[in-house]
């Protein structure tokens, strides 16, 4: 008997060390599970084309699937399609909570706050996307300072942006208006919100930050014309903390902040900025956080809408909005060349010497690098290249007439759907690139 359970045990040790025919014995991978790793890959073009080839065949598509196409829509800015599928989705008892909670995004994302959370009343527990916009909707600020925290928040004067932040909004300011705030509660009536909103208005730092986001808008309008969906609202929080902005990104939105100055969070299209003052700085913004928000802010105007944008066109344009100026009253001067910073190295530097002598590394060849989307561009010394690269090559583009019309073709073939390939193809690769690369080198050098 010994000896049977001996060659038991070694014949099941064989086969528990045997690799598995993944063919034989993996499980056949469903649509809803491939549709969901495209929308967690964040290829939503991808995840509808899917959808509709398994369900061409005229057979209603199932809630799970309409919850998921309407996802998907919400990612490329087709609300009012998402909307459809999602209302529908919504109606089938197994579907309806996540349907409620994609429609409850779409609230969100059109600045209905109150809509919203009605819809995420009965989200599951465990669903932490419904926990994390009712956390943006009460903003950073509001658990510390409760009704004085309006004084934080606000619309920009053209409505597109609403502004969270602290900036230019002292403790003194903040407990004098969580005074105003009691009293108004301790007398009561149906009006109180009203009354609420009439005695706390947004401070000046949430009006200064939503002037800017609205310049800096105009400004990427003026070269990118989107047709948009007009209710949608851009949400901006701005920190005059470090700390703040580190604890906020982490417990919000599962962000690790640390060595970054801002970001763009794609899935509820907020913006985050730390805006703490430099030693002995007068303004209320340092150059370094308008750069912040002007570049975060391109991302955040534009993937929604364009959400196969290549990386070095996104990256690139982001760069020549950054370091913009104000010139004048509500006016923009973009395309600015930072030639030196204290404590730094500037796009222009790094682009130079690459060109110049290729440290710490060549720039790739422009056919290359226009040619397609790298998955491995912010890695590294090629990575420091890849930025510096990018926005050389949209300021070169934007600084000509030629160049002006590559990239608007190419705009037009991204807002169609086209791959980064394809609308390559299309521009680019008509004409002489080798030509075109010698032209940018030439405008490098002469900046």
């Amino acid at each position: 008997m010994l000896a049977a359970a001996l060659a038991a045990a070694v014949a099941l040790a064989a086969r528990a060390g045997r690799p598995e025919d993944p063919q034989a014995k993996a499980p056949a991978e469903t649509l809803e599970e491939r549709v969901r790793a495209l929308l967690d890959g964040a290829r939503p073009r991808e995840a509808i084309a899917a959808l509709e080839k398994a369900t061409a065949t005229g057979a209603g598509v199932p809630a799970a699937l309409l919850v998921l196409r309407g996802e998907a829509k919400l990612d490329l800015g087709r609300t009012s399609e998402a909307r459809v599928d999602l209302e529908r989705a919504a109606k089938d008892k197994g579907s309806a909570p996540k349907a409620r909670v994609q429609l409850a995004r779409l609230e969100f994302l059109h600045g209905r706050d109150d809509k919203a959370r009605k819809l995420l009343q009965d989200a599951p527990e465990d669903d932490g996307f419904a926990k994390q916009l009712l956390s943006l909707m009460d903003g950073p600020f509001a658990a510390a300072w409760g009704d004085a925290a309006r004084v934080c928040r606000g619309r920009s004067k053209d409505g597109d942006y609403l502004i969270y932040t602290d900036l230019g909004c002292g403790e003194d300011a903040l407990e004098k208006a969580t005074k105003v705030a009691a009293e108004i509660r301790a007398k009561g009536g149906e009006d109180v919100e009203s009354r609420l909103a009439h005695a706390l208005p947004p401070c000046d730092g949430v009006k200064s930050c939503g002037k800017l986001m609205d310049t800096i808008a105009r400004a990427y309008a003026s070269v990118f014309p989107l047709s948009k969906d007009d209710q949608l609202v851009s949400r901006v929080y701005v920190f005059a903390s470090h700390d703040d902005y580190l604890e906020f990104s982490e417990s919000a939105l599962g962000e690790d902040a640390n060595g970054t100055a801002g970001f763009y969070a794609p899935d509820t299209r907020v913006l985050v900025i730390d805006a703490e003052p430099d030693e002995g700085q007068k303004e209320l913004l340092s150059a370094y956080a308008k750069d912040t928000m002007f570049h975060e802010g391109f991302h955040q105007y534009v993937r929604f809408f364009v959400p196969g944008i290549p990386t070095w066109l996104d990256e690139g344009l982001a760069e020549y909005f950054g370091p913009s100026r104000l010139v004048g009253k509500g006016e923009l001067e973009v395309g600015v060349v930072n030639k030196k910073i204290p404590d730094g190295t500037t796009r222009y530097e790094t682009i130079l010497e690459s060109i110049r002598i290729g440290r710490p590394l060549a720039p790739r060849p422009l056919k290359e690098f226009v040619a397609d989307d790298d998955p491995k561009f912010v890695e590294g010394d090629r990575g420091e290249v890849n930025y510096a690269q990018a926005w050389s090559v949209v300021h070169f583009l934007l600084s000509n007439d030629k160049g002006k019309g590559l990239v608007t073709a190419f705009w037009k073939a991204l807002r169609q759907g086209k791959d980064a390939k394809a609308c390559f193809a299309e521009t680019f690769a008509r004409g002489d690139l080798d030509a075109l690369e010698r032209e940018w080198k030439k405008h490098v050098e002469g900046l």
